[in-house]
């Protein structure tokens, strides 16, 4: 089954948003917006601690990456959430 559009917030847990994003975009005909963590764009490309078993940081720049049009990023997560994440651990107030 496809749809036109997959909107996402997948859990934020050592890459397993990647198996969620993966998927939306395989599931997707159109568009696939995700609100994920910043982690993607800047782990080496041998980082060994990634939960999916499916595809790694750099599998995931190599396929999606280039198919982004437009990516959005808030370095302080108060400017759209309210809560407030140190070190992993999300506080919400």
């Amino acid at each position: 089954m496809k749809f036109d559009v997959v909107i996402g917030n997948p859990p934020y847990n050592k890459g397993m948003d990647l198996d969620f994003v993966d998927l939306g975009y395989k599931i997707s005909n159109k568009y696939t917006v995700m609100i994920t963590p910043a982690k993607w764009q800047t782990t080496a490309d041998d980082y060994s601690g990634c939960a999916s078993k499916n595809i790694n940081y750099k599998q995931f720049r190599e396929m999606y990456v280039p198919h982004m049009s437009y990516v959005c990023f808030y370095p302080q997560s108060m400017e759209v959430f309210d809560i407030y994440q140190i070190d992993g651990n999300y506080r919400e107030y």
